[in-house]
């Protein structure tokens, strides 16, 4: 039988064909042939319900584009206007607030075009399919009854309840409350969203609250049950042929906290000026069984979430902290790519891998290495192991030198802010800043060497593999960070039209005290990376094939590459591309889940953090810098504080400002607002329901 899509095709063909009087339904049917009436009409029915044919007067159908009617995905804006995807890659379209027929982020809808005062814009004429069924929001009473403020700030910022008044069912839930709700379906459309609720989860004014309402929006997993747990404990691994390589001087080098270990790292030296570097992961994929019950608990998670306050393992603590885990003293399985390097270039020459036994000799933390690479005694690491790790601090140097010079990878250095959150019942207590150091740039290096030679051996052996792409940036938006970069250092012809000239730029601005603004600016101009079975490179690493191997512990997609590669070895059936690209989307999706799970408590803890700071010192102020101006007011970034924030333009003292159109600034004539400029500024909102933090200035100000 044809494919459904394949007669949808057809059908919209058809009718394209005949774009003023349509067809009838039967006309179309004859068009097609010989086809069961049945499977024709459901295929066409599932068309008019998605509103890609419409039905003209006289019964005579048509595509829905030829009434001027089209389809896309709508976004929402949280100042309550949208704008839409076209279903056909057209450029988006903005959809005013009063346009919306009540739609939603993520919603497909039909639309028509209009004429607005500046421009076409778009009217919302049918939600041909829902994004969402439910969402967790704060419950808040109001004169007029209870409604609910989403979490989400894509999604209105106020939805009633829909049985209101004293007798509205709110299942045990009281006012500030984190609550979960569904929406009620709407007999008429251009009628008002309202939701009714499933369920309390927890108070909004504690830590707790916040982690468990994240975790419910966005669907995290729960941690494994202690039944699990004892099931994994018991797994007997798979059996293969292994190099016993446990008289290797083997150490791992993780943060100080962790407690899953997945690479350690050994080295010894060869004839004519080579190294031996050893990079060992652990064995993950021999554990794991394809397609067990473990296997699709970890598919369905994913990765590793580490959220503040909470860690949700990919897997179960028994193999991800125990059996699988590089722990200092025990024997492991490991999966190893042994890089023969030549120390006096930094190159990669060869390369092999093989499935090993080691035991990790030494539990290393960065800060005891970045001191070691600095010239100090450290207690725990004798002259032995110190002149190893300044031997690898050497190699890889002169590693991170050759890539620089050869592949012109873009050398990011923003600093990141983040929010530190212990104890339990969990409690913020400060603001970390991570700066890469070159005991982190160590590992990195190392690292990034395995994966691009696993890379090269899925590409030349032709094994199906799931590829780390990251594709290059738009050329608009690169133009548009080089103007600003212009004015803000007061230079001429800024280039950013290529990969050396992005890494030439951030060289130039290491010191400046505008790096990690413009860092910051770059880094979103560039497009998410992205798992996919189709190789297209790594723009930001300057690599033509890459793929990630180095943490099957905590990356389902490195579990997979692992997995493949055993079959190869064992001469087993492999996985498909087709069922790798299943894992492609689905690995992509959670990913990108689970850093927006992350942002938004990270940033709701760290506005915690600042109203407690506001507590205790009521002169309290940060230093900010404008992003932009807008007529409305400044777009800031607060680094203390790895924030965004906005000061509205009426909280600006005393003078009559304006927004200046030609410069991009606010401006009262004598003083102005625009990128770069340093504002001095307290907080004057901070709403931890929609994560919105606005500023107020205090009375001084820096151009």
């Amino acid at each position: 039988m044809t494919s459904e899509k394949n007669i949808a095709r057809e059908i919209i063909g058809h009718l394209e064909s005949e774009p003023v009087g349509g067809l009838r339904r039967i006309e179309v049917q004859k068009r097609l042939g010989h086809i069961d009436t049945s499977y024709f009409r459901s295929i066409f029915s599932k068309l008019i319900a998605e509103g890609t044919i419409v039905k003209k007067r006289g019964g005579r159908y048509v595509v829905a584009k030829s009434r001027s009617l089209y389809s896309g995905v709508l976004t929402l804006n949280q100042r309550g206007f949208g704008f839409i995807k076209p279903d056909d890659g057209k450029a988006d379209l903005f959809v005013p607030p009063e346009n919306l027929l009540g739609a939603i982020s993520g919603d497909h809808v039909q639309y028509a075009v209009e004429q607005g005062e500046q421009g076409p814009v778009g009217r919302i004429v049918k939600v041909l399919e829902h994004a969402r069924q439910d969402f967790v929001g704060c419950l808040i009473e109001q004169q007029s009854g209870f409604a609910v403020r989403p979490l989400r700030r894509d999604l209105p910022p106020l939805i009633k309840l829909f049985q209101n008044g004293p007798k509205a069912e709110l299942n045990g839930a009281k006012p500030g409350d984190w609550v979960k709700v569904s929406f009620v379906p709407r007999t008429d459309e251009r009628a008002p969203l309202t939701v009714a609720i499933a369920k309390r989860l927890a108070k909004s004014a504690t830590i707790t609250g916040d982690i468990r309402a994240i975790c419910e929006e966005y669907g995290m997993p729960s941690l494994y049950s202690g039944e699990t747990e004892q099931k994994a404990a018991a797994i007997q691994p798979q059996e293969i042929q292994r190099e016993d390589c446990l008289e290797l001087d083997a150490f791992t080098i993780d943060p100080m906290d962790a407690r899953d270990f997945d690479d350690a790292i050994s080295v010894r030296k060869l004839k004519e000026g080579m190294l031996e570097v050893g990079v060992h992961i652990a064995d993950v994929a021999c554990f794991v069984h394809a397609g067990s019950p473990l296997d699709r608990a970890a598919r369905r998670r994913g990765f590793t979430s580490y959220l503040p306050g909470r860690t949700i393992s990919m897997l179960p603590l028994a193999l991800s902290a125990d059996l699988c885990s590089l722990r200092e003293g025990e024997e492991r399985l490991a999966h190893s790519v042994f890089l023969r390097i030549d120390a006096a270039t930094g190159e990669v020459v060869s390369s092999r891998r093989a499935h090993t036994r080691i035991r990790s000799r030494h539990r290393l933390c960065y800060e005891q290495v970045e001191r070691v690479l600095k010239g100090e005694e450290v207690d725990g690491i004798d002259a032995k192991l110190a002149k190893t790790l300044n031997l690898l601090g050497d190699v890889t140097r002169k590693m991170r030198e050759h890539r620089a010079a050869c592949e012109q990878f873009i050398p990011f250095e923003g600093l990141e802010r983040k929010v530190l959150c212990t104890g339990n019942p969990p409690q913020v207590t400060d603001i970390m800043d991570i700066r890469q150091g070159v005991a982190s740039e160590l590992v990195e290096e190392l690292m990034l060497a395995a994966n691009v030679e696993v890379a090269k051996e899925m590409s030349t052996r032709r094994l199906p593999c799931l590829y780390r792409n990251h594709v290059a940036p738009s050329g608009e938006q690169l133009h548009t960070t080089a103007e600003l970069a212009e004015k803000l250092l007061h230079r001429r012809k800024i280039r950013l039209t290529s990969r050396s000239h992005i890494a030439a730029f951030l060289d130039s601005i290491r010191h400046s005290e505008y790096s990690d603004v413009l860092n910051m600016l770059l880094l979103r101009c560039m497009p998410r990376a992205q798992y996919g079975v189709v190789n297209q490179g790594h723009f930001g690493l300057g690599k033509e094939l890459y793929c990630h191997f180095t943490s099957p512990i905590r990356r389902y997609p490195d579990l997979l590459v692992h997995r493949q590669l055993i079959a190869a070895d064992a001469g087993a059936p492999l996985m498909t591309t087709d069922f790798l690209a299943e894992q492609e989307l689905s690995c992509n999706a959670l990913e990108v889940n689970n850093d927006q799970a992350y942002f938004a408590l990270e940033d709701r803890l760290k506005l915690r953090l600042i109203r407690e700071k506001q507590e205790q010192d009521s002169g309290f102020s940060v230093e900010c810098t404008v992003l932009k101006a807008t007529p409305n007011g400044l777009s800031l970034y607060v680094p203390d504080y790895g924030m965004m924030a906005f000061m509205p333009i009426d909280t600006l003292f005393g003078r009559r400002w304006r927004y200046d159109a030609k410069t991009a600034s606010i401006t009262d004539g004598r003083s102005s607002y625009r990128f770069g400029s340093t504002v001095f500024a307290r907080p004057s909102k901070m709403d931890t329901v929609r994560n919105e933090l606005l500023m107020k200035p205090v009375n001084t100000f820096k151009i």
